[in-house]
């Protein structure tokens, strides 16, 4: 999924967003409320956590 997607998703928009840029690209972890997260690499989702 890309951002977008999980945007327009029943996830929405994230309370937090977290965000890290190395040689190697562009990590992001957006919060969700009740400790529920995902994570993206290069804007697309490699996990979800919850």
């Amino acid at each position: 999924m890309t951002k977008e997607e999980v945007l327009n998703s029943t996830w929405g928009q994230p309370k937090d967003i977290n965000k890290t840029t190395t040689r190697y690209g562009t990590r992001e972890q957006w919060c969700y409320s009740g400790d529920k997260y995902i994570y993206f690499e290069d804007g697309i989702v490699t996990s979800i956590q919850e």
